[in-house]
């Protein structure tokens, strides 16, 4: 995609937990979860939903990859203070999710355009470019989650090993044809580096590809788990897999903490979760 970024791109630069907001290209819905109860997490119980990934429907087939960011807390200049960014991909497919993290003192509500704009130097510089961009939103309630959905062909030839930049000051150069890109949360009006929250910026911003890690197989096991719940509002499916969501939901929780006072072995009890699944 050999392409200057648009102005308004150039301009833009991972909740209360409780609601969720999917925005796929073409398609906005807005999802619910009443339930406020937290417990232990369960990985075996994550592992069987694992399969019911939300990017493109696929199954894991070796080709299912991810990285993210974190994002320090109060360093926005908006109002909005995102905290983390996960990216979970198929490179077989081009089908992707990305999961936006935000504080609850600062959530995603209100006016508010999320652009995500990736570089990836390690590839053929036609395909270096991953961007969802010019996502508008108008949000009446508050959430601390928001996921954007797609297919991007460009992610056919991003591997394992490949390094992705979130903004030219990481350092590895830029899209061809431009000479500055970030990714952001910002509001209006659109000015440069004000009034947003510029997602991982500065070296912060550079994650490697691989296969996906604690944080990016929970957030996107935890956005599953809450959309066969809210497609399936008060069957007996939705009340099995309500704990097992609490428990994703706990295990997401620890693991932002710095350092995850979680071990592996831990993120594994089960707690009776895949008997209830």
């Amino acid at each position: 995609m050999s392409r200057r970024l648009t102005r308004s791109e150039q301009n833009q630069t991972v909740v209360p937990r409780r609601i969720l907001e999917v925005r796929s290209r073409g398609k906005l819905a807005i999802n619910h979860d009443p339930r406020g109860k937290k417990s232990r997490p369960c990985w075996l119980a994550i592992m069987l939903l694992a399969g019911l990934s939300l990017i493109g429907g696929t199954t894991a087939q070796g080709a299912d990859l991810g990285f993210s960011y974190l994002d320090p807390v109060a360093d926005h200049t908006g109002t909005i203070d995102v905290t983390r960014m996960v990216v979970a991909f198929d490179n077989a497919t081009g089908a992707y999710m990305v999961i936006l993290r935000a504080t609850t003192a600062h959530p995603f509500v209100g006016e508010f355009r999320v652009n995500i704009n990736l570089f990836n130097p390690d590839v053929d510089p036609a395909n270096s470019l991953f961007q969802d961009a010019e996502n508008d939103f108008n949000l009446a309630t508050a959430t601390t989650k928001l996921v954007l959905t797609g297919t991007d062909p460009n992610l056919l030839a991003w591997n394992d090993g490949d390094r992705v930049a979130t903004n030219t000051n990481v350092s590895l150069g830029n899209p061809p044809g431009t000479t500055f890109f970030r990714s952001s949360v910002a509001n209006r009006p659109f000015t440069f580096l004000t009034n947003e929250d510029a997602i991982a910026f500065g070296p912060a911003g550079l994650a490697t590809i691989g296969p996906p890690a604690p944080l990016v197989i929970l957030e996107t096991v935890d956005v599953t788990i809450q959309g066969i719940m809210n497609s399936n509002p008060g069957t007996p499916l939705a009340d099995k897999i309500e704990d097992v969501f609490a428990k994703v939901e706990t295990a997401l929780d620890e693991l932002a903490k710095t350092p995850p006072p979680l071990s592996w072995a831990s993120l594994l009890s089960c707690n009776n979760g895949p008997g209830k699944l």
